[in-house]
């Protein structure tokens, strides 16, 4: 196995190691990676292992190795069942989730067990039977969270696995994570059932015994908040996102977020900001490992055609004032409505880390044109000072476009209402199901400056500059190859998106409004040859 530190600024290998594992797999499932302390980066290889006659056992390596250079300290291999949830404490010890054989050789029946690996060499300082999740560390105690029977939130004794002390939670609470106080308190968030209603439950639990000193539910009492995720400022207060489902007249049913500051002392809210959603806008904001107390992560998925079932997602980059919880302008960095096959679009972004300027550090598999899901290590440009909103839009009625003969022209618009004129702004079209084609015509500014597309004619995606308070006009030939004389596409036509795409770190104030759907529906009349 190779293992691989790269520069967070170009992406150029620091230094590369190749490890030997310890027992050799039959077959690799899975490989983790995770930052541990001491220094030290914490990786688990998942695999399966046979040991002649017994019948091939689920093993997993845990290894620790130096951050600096890539060399390997110790590994240890165990049985696996779940994940191993590995958890570096302060000393560079390690709390790993096992498993123990009750009937060898066939190992049908196990316990599961909670271990300590030691700092030094790996070697296992105790195991405790226990059916749990494995949450974080206060110093070089484990916080974990047992189910199976009753749920409870426990902290570990680093000496010997024992309870230092255990806290039974409510049969309807989930609990979903902790953050660990200098002091020794907890910061736990929760999920519990109440009156048929998902809630979100913040608690502070006391270091000595667990008990609750405060429990705050943000949102309104009546709504189902849900997806919880903390974080802790750096004065200490807490920053709970989450998502809401209320019973607003113009937000029925719908699932939008919720973000609070919390008085990290005394449970009290600070602010609360619950954005409604407009335009088809579904934004998630989250906060992220690696990120700055106002660098927060967004997902933005939205529906772009209310005729039919089709979804438009963007990752984006946006910032959260702390002071006030306001969520700034979007930053879009992939589309997925007309991706080529090996594009880092159709990938899934995995963020691992937002760098203190901003830049986000992304794990983008995707499709190669092998068709094999490789990953991608990429840097997203950090966002810049330059923002406002880019609006699309066709001219004229929104309804299907019908017109004799094989292509049919329409005009769109571009509108920008920025700080500044802003180049690299890209146009384009897709028809991803059903096939038709956009040529550019013709473009005219109609107020303000900036510079057309070069290339009329083209059915190419391209690049234009748009002045601040500008708007301009382009001229679009549709062709449909599907086209047929005497014959009209049936319902309401082939579809097509126009798109204008911004530069990564240019913040967009609605990314949900630079598309304009069209249907297209051409016919004919007859040549008499048909």
């Amino acid at each position: 196995m190779r293992v691989r530190r790269l520069d967070p600024e170009n992406g150029a290998p620091l230094w590369s190691q190749q490890v030997e594992l310890s027992e050799q797999p039959n077959r690799v499932t899975g490989v983790n990676v995770s930052a541990g302390s001491a220094g030290r980066l914490i990786v688990v290889v998942y695999y399966d292992f046979t040991r002649d006659p017994a019948p091939p056992e689920l093993r997993q390596a845990i290894l620790s190795v130096n951050a600096d250079n890539g060399t390997l300290l110790w590994q240890t291999a165990l049985s696996r069942g779940a994940s191993a949830q590995p958890i570096s404490a302060s000393d560079g010890s390690v709390h790993v989730r096992s498993q123990d054989c009750l009937n060898p050789p066939a190992c049908t029946d196990f316990i599961p067990l909670v271990s300590r690996m030691s700092a030094a060499d790996g070697q296992l300082l105790w195991s405790v039977p226990a059916q749990a999740n494995l949450l974080g560390v206060r110093a070089n105690d484990l916080i974990v969270n047992r189910f199976g029977g009753s749920a409870a939130l426990a902290v570990l004794s680093p000496a010997n696995g024992s309870d230092l002390w255990s806290q039974e939670l409510p049969t309807t609470s989930q609990l979903v994570a902790t953050l660990s106080i200098p002091n020794g308190d907890l910061h736990s968030v929760r999920q519990s059932l109440v009156n048929g209603r998902t809630r979100t439950q913040v608690d502070r639990r006391m270091a000595v015994d667990g008990v609750a000193s405060w429990t705050i539910e943000p949102g309104a009492p009546t709504a189902t908040v849900r997806s919880p995720l903390i974080t802790r400022i750096a004065d200490g207060d807490v920053l709970l996102t989450s998502r809401m489902t209320g019973a607003e007249p113009d937000q029925v049913g719908v699932s939008r977020p919720l973000l609070a500051r919390i008085d990290g002392t005394t449970g009290a809210i600070e602010w609360l900001q619950n954005p409604t959603v407009f335009n088809g806008r579904w934004l998630t904001v989250r906060a992220i490992n690696g990120a700055t107390g106002s660098h927060q992560w967004a997902r933005s998925l939205r529906l772009v055609d209310d005729r039919e079932p089709n979804t438009e997602e963007r990752y984006a980059l946006t910032t959260v004032a702390l002071n006030n919880g306001f969520i700034g302008a979007e930053h879009q960095y992939a589309q997925n409505y007309d991706a080529p096959l090996g594009s880092p679009a159709l990938g899934l972004g995995s963020l691992t880390g937002v760098s203190f300027d901003g830049s986000a550090l992304v794990e983008n598999r995707s499709v190669d044109a092998r068709g094999l899901n490789m990953p991608q290590l990429q840097r997203w440009p950090a966002p810049s000072a330059d923002h406002g909103d880019i609006l699309l839009r066709r001219v004229g009625t929104e309804d299907p476009i019908t017109a004799l003969g094989s292509s049919t022209e329409v005009v769109i618009e571009v509108e920008g209402n920025s700080t500044a004129a802003y180049a690299g702004i890209v146009i384009g079209f897709a028809s991803t199901e059903d096939g038709l084609k956009a040529q550019l015509r013709g473009c005219e500014m109609v107020f303000g400056s900036g510079t057309c597309p070069t290339q009329l004619g083209s059915s190419l995606d391209q690049t234009l500059t748009l002045g601040a308070s500008a708007l301009m006009r382009l001229r679009y030939e549709i062709h449909d190859p599907n086209f047929g004389p005497a014959q009209a596409n049936g319902g309401e036509g082939a579809r097509g998106v126009f798109h204008v795409d911004l530069p990564y770190d240019y913040g967009d104030a609605d990314l949900g409004n630079n598309l304009a759907v069209i249907h297209v529906a051409l016919g004919g009349t007859s040549n008499g040859f048909e």
